[in-house]
């Protein structure tokens, strides 16, 4: 009696754990759980957990099979030995609400809820059902993954998931709605080139400006970098504080620097990448005519609050 009552309870326990943990999944932010990871050891081991979905569910949805057979068992056993008749029929009855309520309505609703602080309390546990459950788990997921449609629609389902979660939390957290827009539309951007992120034209100093002149049009200017045409190139770029730490006498032409060059058709992703990897902030965008793409102003510019629409008055 004792033996089933106790499989009772854990099979109740492990089934409600899977429910809640598949609704935390699929509730959880990724962009918070990265950066929690930064500092959790928990945090990073649920990152390690979760970076196969189609494994995770797998291994869910056997753990919670797993579960639900034990309880009906259990559940049966204990109407013998409490003498019920038809203890089957009687104790399947009685375990449909009983398993409805404390088994997949409860956990869910409240994971649903606490999921960014639940999920890497459950990590240790997720990560034992990983390891334990792999041999069974590793079929579905296989079939999970042909199921998906291959690699390409499976990035783009990704793709729509990351877009639905910034969505969401740009509606949902008020304190990071800025950093959730700019995500978002960086990600939205994809395939529209870099064209609209582009600064206002500037004005292009001739090559052979003189030093006076070039301090007058950075102290006007207010960036810190001017740009010197250069004929059939792109232009140059020069900064204040070079120019200010430089010899008097060396004219600012020698003082530029070229400009590291984008094709306008470049995502912004992948503007981003290279500036990161050249260790800069701007960067000329096309050929001649092209112009000067702004780390920090493409920013503002993603981070910037939508624009209100302006209804048209209604003639008469």
């Amino acid at each position: 009696m004792s033996l089933a009552l106790a499989v009772f309870l854990m099979a109740l326990a492990l089934s409600a754990f899977c429910s809640g943990a598949e609704t935390g999944f699929y509730a959880l932010n990724p962009l918070k759980l990265r950066h929690a990871a930064r500092a959790s050891a928990t945090a990073a081991l649920l990152l390690r957990v979760i970076r196969s979905p189609a494994g995770l569910l797998a291994t869910l949805l056997v753990a919670n099979n797993l579960a639900n057979d034990l309880l009906v068992q259990a559940a049966i056993v204990l109407a013998e030995r409490l003498g019920v008749p038809d203890a089957a029929f009687w104790s399947a009855l009685a375990l449909m609400p009983l398993a409805f309520v404390f088994c997949d309505m409860l956990p869910k609703q409240w994971m649903a809820v606490h999921a960014e602080t639940a999920m890497p309390a459950l990590a240790w546990p997720l990560a034992a059902l990983r390891v334990l459950l792999w041999p069974v788990a590793i079929p579905l997921m296989l079939l999970a993954r042909a199921l998906a449609g291959g690699p390409a629609r499976a990035a783009l389902l990704g793709r729509m998931h990351w877009a639905e979660l910034l969505r969401e939390g740009e509606r949902s957290h008020p304190g990071e709605a800025r950093a959730m827009r700019a995500a978002l539309r960086a990600l939205e951007s994809r395939g529209s080139g870099l064209t609209k992120f582009l600064r206002p034209p500037l004005p292009l100093l001739p090559p052979g400006v003189g030093r006076d002149e070039a301090l007058r049009a950075l102290a006007a200017s207010g960036l810190g970098f001017l740009l010197l045409r250069r004929e059939g190139e792109a232009p140059a770029l020069l900064t204040g504080a070079r120019l200010l730490q430089a010899d008097p006498a060396v004219p600012p032409a020698h003082l530029a620097r070229p400009l590291l060059t984008l094709d306008a058709r470049t995502d912004l992703a992948g503007a981003f990448r290279s500036l990161r990897e050249a260790g800069a902030g701007l960067a000329w965008v096309g050929g001649t005519s092209g112009g000067l793409l702004d780390l920090e102003y493409a920013l503002s510019l993603l981070a910037a609050p939508p624009t209100p629409s302006v209804p048209h008055p209604s003639r008469p």
